[in-house]
């Protein structure tokens, strides 16, 4: 049998082998024994990931003014573009956006229930990709705002999850 995390993939593999074949999605089961009802007069939103050019996360951070949307922006992980996003924070103190460092995935987990919703960034177009993080967010109950395309965002538009735009559309 051939498993394959989305049906690009699963779709791609048939057009070159007679496998049985098997769509697995990663939606994995937690403990939510320690969420707690969210008590916060500001909206939050949070990434945590990789901070690498194919995710475009200083491109967002120049060009949405979270300021101007009285929400706050957390960022949490590491990348060749942390130097850019630090840098940036450090010249706009006021900016309402925050980085909070890399953390474990136990610590994350445990963190990410704070926020109201998380951007999910994919500025490179992968056929079939499907960003795993999309089902640890819909797991955890957090909206998600995807930037990109392809099947994740219909995922995302088709469980009703989250919302989406192009890559790079700011607006």
């Amino acid at each position: 049998i051939i498993l394959g995390q989305s049906e690009e993939i699963i779709d791609h593999v048939k057009s070159l082998v007679d496998k049985k074949t098997f769509l697995y999605r990663n939606l994995p089961k937690f403990d939510f024994s320690y969420l707690a009802n969210i008590n916060s007069s500001k909206f939050k939103i949070v990434y945590a990931g990789l901070m690498g050019v194919a995710q475009g996360i200083y491109d967002i951070v120049k060009n949405v003014d979270f300021k101007v949307l009285d929400v706050e922006f957390h960022l949490y992980g590491s990348g060749n573009e942390l130097k850019l996003i630090k840098n940036y924070i450090k010249s706009n103190p006021n900016s309402n956006i925050f980085y909070n460092g890399s953390i474990s995935k136990e610590e994350l987990l445990k963190a990410l229930p704070k926020f109201q919703a998380s951007i999910v960034p994919l500025i490179t177009y992968i056929k079939g990709a499907v960003p795993s993080k999309i089902f640890e967010l819909i797991g955890l109950g957090i909206p998600i705002l995807y930037l990109g395309k392809g099947e994740a965002a219909n995922l995302i538009n088709d469980w009703k999850v989250g919302y989406v735009c192009k890559p790079k559309e700011f607006k």
